[in-house]
């Protein structure tokens, strides 16, 4: 593990700040902030929420991405599809470059994957009544 000096710990601690600010600002009763080292966020789209923790420490942003888990996960109309965990912490874990913050491309990439999800969803359950082109016509407007 990397010994960090106090103006590298100095400028971790302002960064995180800086970062939890944002997200407060853009997600603002989405968020949750736990003495300024805990982030909680909540995720949603159309069918699923998903409950993302990160947990601030000395090295991030500058070495490591923070610590975080997925606390959550919520299918909100019982559609069939469930929430694929691990295939969000790889995508999360790779989205880290050291000296740059994280988690706001954490909670972009997981708004995408859950919207993706709805899309598949919403494809599943079209209604046997619509021809193959209606349904083809549908899955060209969504957004994947």
């Amino acid at each position: 593990m990397v010994v960090l000096t106090t103006s590298e710990k100095e400028q971790n601690v302002e960064e995180q700040i800086n970062e939890t600010e944002l997200l407060v600002s853009m997600f603002d009763s989405c968020v949750s902030v736990e003495d300024n080292s805990v982030v909680t966020i909540n995720i949603k789209s159309s069918n699923f929420l998903l409950v993302l923790r990160c947990l601030y420490h000395d090295h991030y942003p500058s070495h490591e991405p923070p610590i975080f888990a997925i606390i959550d996960m919520t299918n909100t109309t019982h559609a069939s599809h469930v929430i694929d965990d691990m295939q969000v912490e790889s995508e999360c874990n790779k989205l880290f470059t050291p000296g740059e913050c994280v988690v706001y491309q954490w909670v972009v990439y997981i708004t995408d994957y859950l919207e993706s999800l709805d899309v598949f969803v919403a494809v599943n359950s079209l209604s046997p009544e619509l021809s193959s082109e209606d349904a083809d016509n549908d899955k060209i407007n969504c957004r994947y």
